[in-house]
């Protein structure tokens, strides 16, 4: 609850969006559930998004058996790191968002997940 006189964009109240992960399918590792969430947040523009992780999935069967990829720009397949994966399909979708939307304000809180494979570092 803010105080009085404070509060979300222009005086209105606070519009908090909270998602838990994994945001994969189980046969892939494309995050097309994370770009759906990434669409919906860039139509409604929410004050703060408090994403959960687990984002790189310890037990998604492509990580956990050692062999996540990443699909390049020109359609080449290669292996990739967790930390990599987590570049290419998270934080690079947050920055696209901000990128083409230079208006956007959201604040975005990441919560990793004791699931999170990139936490065995």
């Amino acid at each position: 609850h803010a105080p009085a006189g404070e509060g979300g964009r222009d005086g209105l109240p606070l519009s908090i969006v909270s998602v838990a992960g994994p945001f994969t399918a189980r046969d892939n590792l494309d995050y097309e559930p994370f770009m759906d969430v990434v669409l919906k947040i860039s139509e409604e523009k929410p004050d703060v998004v408090i994403l959960t992780g687990p984002f790189v999935d310890r037990r998604h069967p492509k990580v956990a058996s050692g062999t996540p990829t990443i699909t390049e720009e020109d359609g080449t397949v290669r292996l990739c790191s967790y930390e990599q994966l987590f570049a290419a399909q998270i934080s690079n979708l947050i920055e696209d968002l901000y990128a083409n939307d230079p208006t956007i304000r959201t604040q975005f809180v990441l919560v990793p997940s004791t699931e999170d494979a990139f936490l065995d570092g």
